[in-house]
């Protein structure tokens, strides 16, 4: 996934959320949360780590990290 062009940092879930078949409402059942929560989060477009973990853990990933200086990548 290309999130270099996103200017919004959910990015990453909403393409997540594209190729997995993933509706908000998927997403707000799978949290026992409302739809407007979530879309609140999406609208806001900023969510902290552990939350942004919960929303790809409900379509199944896990989230990994990598530190990119350009060069060079650190797992």
């Amino acid at each position: 996934m290309d999130t270099t062009k996103k200017t919004n940092y959910l990015g990453f879930l909403e393409e997540l959320m594209a190729c997995t078949n993933t509706t908000k409402a998927d997403l707000a059942r799978g949290l026992n949360t409302s739809w407007q929560n979530i879309q609140d989060k999406f609208n806001l477009g900023d969510v902290k780590i552990s939350k942004a973990e919960e929303l790809a853990g409900v379509m199944g990933y896990k989230v990994r990290y990598a530190l990119d200086d350009g060069s060079h990548t650190i797992k």
